[in-house]
């Protein structure tokens, strides 16, 4: 989705944001954060029960427009990194007629997101080549997961799955950043 698209007809539904226009398409988002979210198979894998195990979610940086989260793994030696890209991250940052929390519930709530997770069942369980397809992997793949997972399905890993449902407490962290950036 393009930036201006949404601009104009994104507030009715973004929570907290305090503008009011009516014509929103939601034909337009097709991989929104609330939409992947969606799309997790929770009974593949046992990914809700395997993902509600998993704790500490760790903000850790803006790369570009990149946002990058560590979660410790399951076995407690070592943890993941869950990087969501926002494609209209720099022209929200532009948008100074927005406060930054609103701008960065924008990002949240409507702009298209990427995932990615280093872990090993992201390539392996074909979560990687499932999201290329929806357009929402960082890293493309074109690769179907024949063996592991030839059922094709869920979207991804349990520690995104994991993420993907903390992700709208990331708010003020995004909120930062875009007042940083902003100077």
């Amino acid at each position: 989705m393009k930036y201006n698209e949404i601009t104009k007809s994104y507030y009715d539904l973004v929570p907290w944001v305090n503008i009011n226009l009516k014509d929103y398409d939601d034909t337009i988002c097709e991989s929104t954060y609330k939409e992947l979210t969606n799309m997790i198979d929770p009974n593949f894998l046992d990914q809700n029960i395997r993902a509600s195990a998993l704790k500490n979610i760790h903000f850790q940086e803006f790369d570009g427009n990149i946002m990058v989260l560590s979660i410790d793994s399951s076995t407690g030696n070592g943890s993941y990194r869950n990087l969501f890209q926002f494609p209209q991250f720099e022209e929200v940052v532009r948008d100074t007629s927005l406060k930054p929390i609103e701008a960065a519930r924008l990002l949240i709530w409507v702009d298209d997101v990427k995932l990615h997770c280093t872990c090993p069942s992201f390539l392996y369980h074909g979560y990687e080549y499932l999201l290329t397809v929806l357009d929402s992997s960082i890293i493309p793949e074109d690769r179907k997961p024949r063996r592991n997972n030839p059922g094709e399905r869920g979207i991804c890993c349990k520690h995104l799955n994991r993420t993907l449902k903390a992700f709208p407490f990331y708010a003020t962290d995004i909120a930062k950043e875009i007042k940083r950036l902003r100077g």
